[in-house]
């Protein structure tokens, strides 16, 4: 592989955190979002609304959207974090101290959209982590501020950050084939994406893919991270081929990535949710209507029995299924239930969608 793209080894995951995003930064205070929508679909082809939320973990954490889709939203995070952002082992209970306090209050700052602000303090808090020369504070906080730069777009700048860190972990020992290296590798193969950099994209996912294959085999029990990240990897990948217009393979990535959501989170997961959505919309694009209305009614199903709030999304796009179908009364009547179900959880873009999609129904039908 090549070697730029193994510079994007990062964090060292947790055992003990399963599942703890690496962008958190604050137990409870800062989450991070994976940038999706679902898609909205329509007669006129406007296109597909995905989720914007990523539900691979397994448990429910509230995201917040940034400019650029970086977030894996899983496994990997620091063994040292837990010290630096106050969990601390077997329910001790210490102090924190001003590289501690300095760091949170950073990340309130960049909550709150204040991100000079919170470049300020990392450095303040760098400063004092380089005083008392305690080098896992500092990998952490360049790890922060990489994050920071990603969240304001910056990317040249986060690739920087994140290869700086990259070279203090190295030193660590962290293995090359951990969860939490292939986690960071993909962060930055999405970075390498959003700039155009295409074959340093491709060597990445190849190399995250077929790290987390060779773990899996070799694997004497099931690895519930191990799996999810492998998901992950193959969904985004999925997604970076829809936007190739690579729609075969991008729907065998997100049939692959559901397998593994149904396996490893159960098929009423809402994960599997986005991945069936994701799959109506890879068919649909390919004219592959039949398909496409079969993922879409086991989306509606599935969120109706677990009263998904993302249920007006699905039936919208099952109504503009039928729509292309022909079957203006079943469109109309998913379209309908679109409507009400929006207004019900407050989903003006759902409710907008849907009555686009009624009036488009009706102009195509004469109804």
């Amino acid at each position: 592989m090549a070697a730029s793209i193994r510079t994007s080894i990062l964090l060292k995951a947790s055992r003990k955190l399963q599942h703890a995003s690496l962008y958190r930064g604050l137990e409870g205070e800062q989450q991070f979002s994976s940038h999706r929508k679902l898609h909205f679909w329509c007669p006129s082809r406007c296109g597909l609304y995905r989720s914007t939320r990523s539900h691979y973990n397994r448990y429910e954490q509230k995201q917040k959207s940034t400019h650029l889709p970086l977030s894996l939203g899983t496994v990997g995070i620091l063994t040292t974090a837990k010290k630096l952002i106050g969990l601390e082992d077997e329910g001790e209970e210490k102090k924190e101290d001003e590289v501690v306090i300095t760091i949170k209050r950073a990340i309130l700052a960049q909550q709150d959209g204040r991100f000079h602000t919170a470049e300020q303090l990392l450095h303040v808090a760098l400063k004092m982590a380089q005083e008392r020369a305690d080098m896992q504070a500092q990998t952490y906080i360049f790890d922060c501020m990489a994050n920071f730069a990603a969240e304001a777009n910056d990317l040249e700048k986060a690739e920087i950050l994140f290869k700086e860190t990259l070279q203090r972990l190295i030193a660590s020992g962290e293995e090359q084939d951990s969860n939490a290296v292939v986690e960071l590798s993909l962060k930055l193969v999405k970075i390498y994406a959003a700039q155009k950099k295409h074959d340093l994209a491709t060597q990445g996912i190849e190399f995250c893919l077929n790290t987390q294959e060779k773990k899996i085999k070799s694997a004497k029990a099931l690895d519930a991270d191990t799996y999810l990240l492998w998901a992950m990897t193959k969904d985004w990948y999925a997604s970076y081929l829809m936007s190739q217009k690579r729609l075969k393979e991008a729907q065998e990535q997100y049939e692959k990535a559901l397998s593994i959501c149904e396996a490893v989170n159960g098929p009423n997961h809402p994960q599997t949710l986005v991945l069936l959505n994701d799959l109506g919309s890879a068919c649909s694009l390919q004219q592959n209507y039949d398909d496409a209305a079969v993922y879409l009614k086991k989306a509606v199903k599935i969120a109706s029995i677990v009263e998904s709030e993302e249920l007006p999304v699905y039936y919208c796009n099952l109504g503009a299924v039928h729509t292309y179908r022909g079957e203006y009364d079943e469109a109309k009547d998913c379209c309908t239930k679109a409507l009400r179900l929006a207004r019900k959880h407050s989903n003006h873009e759902a409710g907008e969608q849907a009555i686009k999609c009624l009036a488009n129904i009706q102009s195509e039908s004469g109804k």
